[in-house]
């Protein structure tokens, strides 16, 4: 009786193994097959949108009023930092006296004729974006469209190197003595005009006094590069230490990236709220140029 119960006990085991190797198999079989369900909800999805978009983009050609249009920069200016773009587009519809305006950045030029195709330069700051504006007057019929698909929202983007720095690491602040230590990572995104920085600096401050200032970069051509920081500074009460990453671009334009802020007070030592890594653009002579409006100096 005891073996055949045992028996009993073997073959109850075995079923549940089975049946446990089942369910898990179809566990297994559900998710795949809810994942390739995500999978064709996702596809079809995007070639909905993608339909969505294309007769988007052929409602907007056949409601235009332009048939082609195109920019191109030509050299910075390294005197007042502007930049001519030479634009050039075709109206759909034009006769022998049809004139052709651009407005681009507030101003307004009369485009030059050559057959079907009006071209026009005008000249830009690097600091500024444009949403082109054109206007076609053909006797009393007047014609204009704001050409949203070729706005730019910054052409300092494009034109200069931009650089990004961070700090990691450790600050601490004992007995007057204010201590950073950690990697600073440097990079910067390299600019369509072929502008590259030639090196950099690394700035340490006490509110505006220039306490330290030595140069960084590699002695080679670079894109990134790591620099450790390990530096003990005297810090009085209500002083405030900036630790600041200059880079020098081929414009002689630097570049400011604050890394590290550090507020010395009789009621609270603490690092100051900064947007760390965000540039700041001087001129060599110490012009601002370039600020986002988010940080204040």
């Amino acid at each position: 009786m005891k073996k055949y119960s045992l028996h009993i006990i073997i073959v109850l085991c075995l079923l549940n193994v089975i049946s446990f190797m089942k369910i898990s198999n179809l566990q297994s079989s559900l998710q795949n097959m809810e994942s390739n369900l995500s999978s064709r909800i996702s596809n079809v999805s995007s070639e909905v949108g993608n339909i969505y978009s294309n007769i988007d983009k052929r409602l907007k050609r056949q409601s235009s009023i332009i048939d082609y249009m195109d920019y191109e920069f030509g050299k910075i200016n390294q005197n007042d930092l502007t930049i001519p773009v030479t634009f050039s587009l075709t109206p759909k519809e034009i006769t022998k006296s049809s004139v052709v305006t651009l407005d681009v950045a507030g101003k307004n030029v009369t485009m030059k004729r050559n057959g079907a195709t009006f071209t026009t330069i005008i000249p830009v700051s690097i600091f500024d974006g444009f949403t082109p504006k054109v206007i076609i007057e053909d006797g009393d019929i007047l014609k204009n469209e704001q050409l949203n698909d070729f706005s730019i929202g910054n052409i300092k983007d494009r034109v200069l190197p931009v650089l990004y720095a961070f700090l990691d690491g450790h600050s601490s602040y004992s007995s007057g003595e204010y201590k950073r230590t950690g990697n600073l990572n440097i990079e910067y995104k390299q600019a369509e005009s072929g502008v590259a920085f030639t090196e950099a600096r690394l700035v340490i401050k006490i509110d505006d006094k220039v306490i330290s200032d030595k140069k960084i970069s590699p002695n080679r051509e670079w894109d990134r590069f790591d620099y450790e920081i390990d530096e003990k500074i005297a810090l009085e009460n209500e002083q405030t230490c900036t630790i600041t990453v200059i880079a020098i671009d081929a414009l002689g334009l630097e570049h400011h990236c604050v890394v590290d802020r550090w507020v010395k007070s009789d009621s609270n030592d603490r690092p100051e709220p900064h947007y760390f890594g965000d540039e700041i653009i001087y001129k060599a002579n110490g012009e601002l140029v370039y600020k986002p409006e988010y940080i204040e100096l």
